[in-house]
């Protein structure tokens, strides 16, 4: 939190493991209660603290994580982009680079299919 706060951004880092942890801590905090309904007793919920803690501290900081990333610190590529078509290179502008990248792609890519005039090479670990 306090280095997203004095980078002022959250690149770099995916949001998908904030959302898990936080449906962690919300099911966690949400099986305690019904324990403790099941039980007709308030302890079920306040009786393991270091359970209700930690889901408490990971609602938390998960809430702060989403707020810094979708609102704080939202960058453009999070934003629903209008039309993707006058961001997409012509094929007139593509870059060379581009093209030996797409060649080495092309040839590794035939390198993974078998053929019958390979011999196939079997490792034993």
């Amino acid at each position: 939190v306090y280095m997203n706060y004095m980078s002022k951004s959250t690149e770099g880092w995916a949001i998908h493991g904030v959302w898990l942890d936080a449906a962690g801590g919300i099911l966690s905090f949400t099986q305690m209660a019904i324990d403790a309904i099941n039980n007709d007793d308030i302890d079920g919920e306040l009786g393991n603290p270091g359970k209700l803690g930690l889901s408490i501290i990971a609602i938390v900081y998960c809430g702060i994580f989403v707020i810094q990333h979708y609102f704080l610190y939202n960058t453009s590529k999070h934003r629903k982009r209008k039309d993707t078509s006058e961001s997409l290179p012509s094929k007139k502008d593509s870059d060379p680079e581009d093209e030996h990248f797409n060649e080495k792609l092309q040839q590794f890519k035939e390198s993974l299919v078998p053929t019958p005039n390979r011999k196939t090479q079997i490792v034993h670990l």
